[in-house]
């Protein structure tokens, strides 16, 4: 009789689980702002880099086990990169102009999605580890003459060459707040902030950190 009971209590519990359970796909895309730490050790300087804006377009699918609390999994296609105008030439004068670098980046990310307020569900937090692989880079010197700005062209970066670290583990942390859009659908927008776990560069001699903020809306369906 007990087994009987402990048998009905555990499929019970495995309907409603099932039940309550709900698979979600999405896409999303936004904007990046980048901000680059650059430390040379040897000579405890810093190079001043300025935010650089970049893009992000991924897509998603979510595990919602309970109403307030899901798991997310993305994959990613993300530009950041890095701006820096102090700069001189070869005799050590100043150049009036900016050397602006780019990386694009594949990537993807595990999140906790949890809503804190039980009355405003469609407000949540996220959390969670992300991983990105620098694929390619680009840089670009922008001087500034009289009346006028010259582009010197974009080159391809040489990412062993100039000692930048490929593989990336971030910490992701954000918000977001989600309205429904017709029987299955929602629209989400959200606000992520990654810090960067891993040094960007493999010299020994730098120590350097990407940091990024995220700005993106999306659309979610569920199924």
């Amino acid at each position: 009789m007990i087994r009987k009971i402990l048998c009905f209590l555990l499929l019970s519990s495995t309907c409603s689980f099932s039940l309550m359970a709900q698979w979600s796909v999405g896409l999303s895309s936004g904007a990046t702002l980048n901000f680059l730490e650059w430390k040379i050790q040897p000579l405890q300087a810093d190079l001043a880099f300025d935010p650089h804006l970049g893009w992000r377009t991924a897509g998603y699918l979510e595990y919602a086990f309970s109403p307030v609390a899901a798991l997310r999994a993305d994959m990613a296609y993300q530009v950041i990169g890095s701006n820096l105008s102090d700069l001189t030439d070869d005799n050590g004068e100043v150049i009036n102009g900016k050397l602006v670098d780019t990386y694009h980046t594949v990537g993807g990310s595990l999140l906790v999605k949890i809503s804190p307020v039980k009355k405003a569900q469609n407000l949540y937090l996220l959390a969670g580890p992300t991983m990105a692989q620098i694929i390619s880079g680009q840089k670009q010197l922008k001087v500034k003459f009289p009346g006028q700005v010259e582009n010197r062209g974009k080159q391809k970066i040489d990412l062993d060459a100039d000692k930048i670290q490929r593989t990336h583990w971030i910490a992701d942390l954000g918000i977001g707040y989600g309205i429904a859009c017709g029987a299955r659908g929602r629209i989400a927008a959200e606000c992520r902030y990654q810090y960067g776990l891993s040094d960007f560069s493999t010299s020994e001699n730098v120590k350097a950190r990407m940091q990024t903020v995220l700005l993106t809306a999306g659309y979610f369906y569920q199924f």
